[in-house]
C-alpha cells in the first residue's frame, strides 16, 4: 500500500541477499497479509521493489526488495551504491541456510557492510539465517551458530544481530517485532507504562500488538516462569491467520476471553493501531478488565503518537 509522507516519518529499510532466499516471501507476510503457501507462487524480485508501509499508523517503513539475481547485485556495488546504501536506517540480509553458493552469499554481505560504513554508517543490521525448517532441528543451532560466527567475521566491527527464521513458524514474527521496535526508539515510554498498567490490574504480563502486522511493540512481565519464551510470536502468528479468515467473512476483530480456573487471558482491539493481550494468575471479572483498559486507552493513544515522534525526530 503506497501512501504520500513526509521524508521525516520515513525510515528506509534494505532487504537484501542472494535470489531466492525468501526476502519477498517474508515482507509479503508480515505487511501484506499473504499466508505461507503464497511463496511458492511468487516470482524473483526483478531489480528493486519499492513498498512503503505504514507501522503504529503515522510511522513509514520505506522497504527497498533488493532483487538478488548476479547482475543486480554486482550494479548495486557499483553504479547505484549510493542511490542503495545512501540514508539506509535497517540494512535486514537475509541468508538461505542451505543455499547453493555460500561463499557468494557472505563476499555481498561483506560488500553491504562496506558500502554502510561508506554512505550510511549508523544503520541498523540484521542478518535472517532463513528457511530453518530445511535442516533437522538437532542441526539448527550449530549451523546458526556458524552462520553467525562467520557474518560477525566479516562485519568489519559492525554490530549486527543474527536471528535463525522460517515462514512455517513463529520466529519470522519474533525477528520481525524486534526489528520493528529497534525502529521505534520512541516506544521505551510505552513500555514503563505498561508495567504500571501490569501492576495496576494485578496482571502477571501485558502485551501490545500492532493491529496490521501483529507484531509486538511491546510486552512486559517475567518470562522465569515461562517454559516457552517465543509464547507470544506463536500468538501472533495464529491471530494474523485468525485476522485472514475473518476478513474472508468481511468481519473484524474485537476482542477475545480466554480463562479456565487457574487464569485470564484478555485480547482485545486497544488503540487504533494496537491489540492488547492481558494474562491474570487470578481470574478476575470480564467487567472488571473491560472497564480498566477503556480507562487506559486514551493514555496509550498519546504515548503511541509520542513514540512516533520521538523516533522520527
Amino acid at each position: 500500500e503506497t501512501h504520500t509522507m513526509s521524508q521525516a516519518n520515513s525510515k528506509k529499510v534494505l532487504l537484501m541477499g542472494q535470489s531466492g532466499a525468501g526476502k519477498t516471501s517474508m515482507r509479503s507476510i508480515i505487511f501484506a497479509d499473504h499466508v505461507p503457501s503464497d511463496a511458492r507462487q511468487m516470482m524473483p524480485t526483478v531489480e528493486v521493489e519499492h513498498s512503503q508501509v505504514n507501522f503504529l499508523g503515522d510511522m513509514y517503513l520505506n522497504l527497498w526488495d533488493c532483487g538478488g539475481q548476479n547482475l543486480f547485485m554486482n550494479n548495486y556495488f557499483s553504479a547505484q551504491r549510493q542511490n542503495i546504501f545512501g540514508n539506509v536506517a535497517v540494512l535486514i540480509y537475509v541468508i538461505e541456510v542451505k543455499g547453493e553458493n555460500p561463499k557468494q552469499e557472505f563476499e555481498w554481505f561483506s560488500n553491504c557492510i562496506k558500502a554502510l560504513q561508506e554512505y550510511s554508517p549508523d544503520a541498523k543490521v540484521f542478518c535472517l539465517i532463513h528457511k530453518m525448517d530445511l535442516i533437522s532441528a538437532f542441526e539448527r543451532t550449530a549451523t546458526f551458530e556458524e552462520k553467525k560466527h562467520e557474518l560477525r567475521r566479516l562485519a568489519f566491527g559492525t554490530n549486527i544481530t543474527c536471528f535463525a527464521t522460517s515462514i512455517w513458524d513463529e520466529t519470522l514474527y519474533g525477528a520481525w517485532s524486534q526489528i520493528c521496535v529497534v525502529l521505534m526508539p520512541g516506544l521505551n515510554t510505552i513500555q514503563q507504562s505498561l508495567s504500571s498498567f501490569m501492576h495496576a490490574v494485578g496482571a502477571s504480563e501485558v502485551v501490545l500488538f500492532e493491529k496490521k502486522t501483529f507484531l509486538t511493540v511491546a510486552k512486559e512481565g517475567s518470562d522465569d516462569q515461562h517454559t516457552d519464551p517465543q509464547r507470544f510470536e506463536k500468538v501472533s502468528t495464529i491471530m494474523k491467520h485468525f485476522k485472514l479468515s475473518s476478513a474472508k467473512l468481511h468481519a473484524d476483530f474485537s476482542e477475545m476471553e480466554v480463562r479456565n480456573k487457574h487464569f485470564c487471558a484478555f485480547l482485545r482491539a486497544f488503540t487504533t493501531n494496537t491489540l492488547v493481550l492481558v494474562i491474570l494468575d487470578e481470574p478476575k471479572p470480564s467487567g472488571f478488565m473491560r472497564m480498566n483498559l477503556d480507562r487506559a486507552c486514551d493514555h496509550f493513544k498519546e504515548l503511541e503518537e509520542e513514540a512516533v515522534v520521538a523516533s522520527t525526530a
